[in-house]
């Protein structure tokens, strides 16, 4: 078992750009499901939820949803679709490593994430150790709300023909 000493003397800013981050990401996840509510011509339903992906993490909505996009959409926008979705994974382990992660300060009171990460082969849990400046979870957010934008920008441009 880890023992943390858990401290809350964060400096201006942590908490902040945390939640921030924290708010940015939850706007990717419902734009990638309108996304896939596009592609699966579904209109609106109750919470905005996909019946095929209720529950399921982003991998399987990648899995999922690119070769709909590549039978649906143009092929130039059908690549950019896929481009995005592996920026959307990458971005995915940025946001987990901060949000499933135990926050202290160290002793100048710099934020300190600790992440476990599970080691299968030995069946139990390893931690990280991470100083994590606020500009570090500034930038993290940032690259989001980027990604965001161009998600938003891409799937404003989709024209997908009517089914036979």
């Amino acid at each position: 078992m880890k023992v943390i000493q858990v401290k809350d003397d964060f400096p201006a800013g942590f908490h902040d750009e945390l939640g921030r981050l924290v708010a940015a990401w939850g706007r990717v996840e419902y734009l990638l499901m309108l996304c896939g509510k596009t592609l699966d011509a579904e209109g609106f339903t109750l919470g905005m939820r996909s019946q095929i992906l209720k529950g399921k993490r982003l991998d399987e909505f990648c899995k999922h949803y690119e070769p709909i996009a590549r039978a649906k959409l143009p092929e130039l926008q059908a690549g950019r679709f896929r481009e995005l979705l592996a920026q959307a994974q990458s971005l995915a382990v940025l946001r987990n490593d901060n949000v499933h992660a135990v926050w202290t300060t160290d002793d100048g009171g710099e934020p300190l994430r600790y992440r476990p990460k599970k080691n299968k082969p030995k069946n139990q849990v390893d931690w990280c150790k991470d100083s994590v400046p606020v500009c570090q979870l500034r930038d993290t957010r940032q690259r989001i709300e980027g990604f965001l934008c161009r998600l938003d920008n891409e799937r404003k441009k989709w024209v997908i023909p009517p089914a036979n």
